[in-house]
């Protein structure tokens, strides 16, 4: 297992684009990438403060879980290769949103014979 520091800033639309720029000039390129949330239908690994993502980036789709860290911008991550064509696999789902607050972490053992389903979908493109 890793542990993922993670830093984000916010910067106004002008100081943006001079980013971007900066980045494009030093050899950045853009990449899209796609992400898959999953959870129980009752939201338990929500619960647990866990996310359960499944990823396509440069070609290839990975599936990673992450827990909490040691601190507030730190969060324990385990990733793995899963190989397939898990954009196109099965019917059109389409996400259910929520931005309900999550109650204080309960033990993992709760999620045992849960069935994890899409909870949430993103594509975005980083430098």
């Amino acid at each position: 297992m890793t542990t993922e520091t993670e830093l984000k800033f916010a910067v106004d639309v002008g100081a943006a684009v001079a980013l971007e720029s900066a980045l494009r000039k030093r050899g950045a390129t853009l990449r899209t990438i796609r992400s898959r949330y999953f959870d129980t239908e009752d939201a338990r690994l929500a619960e647990a403060h866990l996310s359960l993502r499944l990823r396509k980036a440069g070609g290839v789709w990975e599936q990673t879980l992450k827990a909490p860290g040691p601190s507030a911008i730190e969060r324990e991550e385990e990733s793995v290769p899963r190989p397939g064509k898990w954009g196109t696999a099965g019917r059109k789902w389409i996400p259910r949103c929520t931005r309900r607050r999550v109650p204080a972490k309960r033990s993992t053992q709760r999620c045992a014979g849960r069935s994890a389903r899409p909870a949430r979908c993103c594509r975005s493109t980083r430098a």
